[in-house]
């Protein structure tokens, strides 16, 4: 039902960019870049509010660049210098929650303070007013309350009950416009929003609403991992991976042949690639959304690529191999890299564990590694997983190599 009305075209174009950035559906992509594009070329008295929302929302999903900043301000400063109310009477977009969250967004993209001051005063000039007219929906006064979240901490926009809108707020806490609920509190959010989605199914809803519901579903059925009771925290992650040690005490690195006539077996973990598969078929079956090699929003000519990713948790896992012989500094200044590219605009990343397998057994030196690791911006934490010391090579046996040219890092 709600691809359904997704598929109808809505009448404005803020709605199309809203969905597209709520969703990020690749289907969708083409269109949505076709009129954010059309959206920038607008100059003088055609940057009205419905433009400047949807320039936003493009902005935000990285449909156009640092290029249009020029287009995007001049549109913002033309917003900050607007009445919201004639004669005592409210403008429309003074009741357009989704447009009021696209500019908040657009706000914040271009990162400019003396322009964010100017918008968080002209909110402050009618939000709360608004937010409190017996006709105001609850979905708006959480759409209210996310365009505060995002620019501004100075307006105070009450809390609202979930009532008919939990979708919404689950929508938006998971899109990090919203402060995100833990534990019981989100379990119970979520358990509201899916009832509400289904006991209305029947029920045709507005397209940006449709959009919202369709992410709150779609975030309630990744969140809980599959064979996890309950839910499941980055610290609990780093302690799962933590107990692979354990784990590998059973890996085959065989000394004779378990069966007659069976050749002998070691499993060799040689590059990135090797561990990057050890750790697949841990999450694997844990979290059904885990996707591996995910090229993420490009930055000028940088395609960044994470190496696992699970968008319930907007986590990424970045693997290293650690040769002998290599400086530990290496492994630090590559992730260090990384990171900067992982959380430009666009990527929707809450943080980065880092996994090394250190290949030389250096337990000496790995605490100065995680150390070192989790004093690099959105790094939550770090682990170090050493190759067993039974783990012998022999003598004529290299050590895998990538061929020339196919280093799998950041392509121009």
């Amino acid at each position: 039902m709600l691809q359904r009305a997704l598929k109808r075209r809505p009448q404005t174009d803020p709605a199309i960019l809203f969905a597209y950035w709520m969703l990020k559906r690749a289907g969708d992509e083409a269109n949505a870049k076709q009129i954010a594009e059309a959206a920038a070329q607008r100059t003088g008295a055609q940057l009205d509010f419905q433009t400047v929302a949807a320039l936003g929302f493009a902005r935000e999903s990285a449909l156009i660049g640092v290029e249009v900043s020029g287009t995007l301000k001049q549109g913002l400063e033309r917003l900050a210098g607007r009445q919201p109310f004639v004669d005592e009477n409210p403008m429309p977009f003074c009741s357009d929650a989704v447009g009021i969250l696209g500019v908040a967004l657009g706000t914040r993209g271009l990162g400019d303070k003396s322009l964010s001051a100017k918008i968080e005063a002209w909110f402050s000039g009618f939000l709360p007013r608004i937010y409190e007219l017996n006709g105001t929906k609850d979905s708006q006064r959480h759409l209210f309350r996310a365009a505060e979240y995002v620019i501004s901490d100075s307006i105070k926009l009450p809390p609202t009950s979930q009532g008919q809108a939990a979708d919404v707020l689950v929508a938006l806490a998971a899109k990090n416009v919203l402060l995100q609920s833990t534990g019981i509190q989100a379990e119970q959010e979520e358990e509201q929003a899916l009832k509400l989605i289904l006991s209305e199914a029947a029920t045709e809803v507005p397209y940006e609403r449709a959009a919202m519901r369709l992410a709150a579903l779609e975030h309630v059925i990744r969140s809980a991992p599959a064979v996890v009771p309950g839910r499941i925290s980055a610290q609990d992650l780093t302690h799962l991976l933590e107990r692979i040690p354990a784990g590998l005490r059973k890996w085959t690195w065989e000394t004779k042949p378990r069966t007659a006539n069976a050749p002998l077996r070691h499993w060799h973990i040689d590059n990135e690639y090797h561990v990057q598969n050890l750790l697949w078929v841990i999450f694997a079956p844990i979290f059904p959304d885990l996707d591996d090699e995910q090229y993420l929003a490009k930055i000028g000519q940088k395609s960044p690529r994470a190496d696992l990713h699970i968008p319930s948790m907007k986590l990424i896992i970045e693997a290293k191999f650690l040769r002998p012989g290599e400086p530990i500094q290496k492994v630090i200044d590559q992730i260090s890299s990384d990171t900067g590219l992982y959380n430009a605009i666009g990527n929707d990343c809450a943080g980065i564990i880092a996994v090394i397998w250190d290949d030389s057994a250096r337990s000496h030196e790995h605490d100065y590694l995680r150390q070192g690791l989790k004093k690099l911006p959105n790094i939550i934490d770090a682990v170090v997983i050493s190759r067993p010391s039974n783990w012998k090579r022999e003598q004529s046996e290299p050590l895998t190599a990538l061929p020339a040219g196919k280093s799998k890092k950041k392509q121009a």
